[in-house]
C-alpha cells in the first residue's frame, strides 16, 4: 500500500474515465431493471450510493454482470 488509509482523496474533479464507468454502471442498473442511487455523482455520497445499488441488484438479480460491477 502506498499510502496512509487515514489519508483523504480530493474528488472535487471527476476524471472522464470515472464519469464513463459510472455511466455504464447506471446503464447495467437500467438494464437489470433495478433502482438507480438517488445521490448525485458529485456528492460525498455518491459513490457509496452506486455501490449499494449494485450489491442490491446482485442481491434481486444474482447477474454476473452486476457481481463483477
Amino acid at each position: 500500500m502506498t499510502c496512509s488509509p487515514s489519508q483523504k482523496v480530493d474528488r472535487s474533479v471527476a476524471s472522464p474515465e470515472r464519469e464513463r464507468i459510472r455511466t455504464q454502471l447506471l446503464h447495467l442498473l437500467e438494464r437489470l431493471g433495478c433502482a438507480l442511487p438517488l445521490e448525485p455523482s458529485d456528492s460525498p455520497h455518491g459513490d457509496a450510493a452506486l455501490a449499494t445499488a449494485l450489491m442490491d441488484a446482485y442481491r434481486r438479480t444474482r447477474d454476473a454482470e452486476a457481481f463483477d460491477a
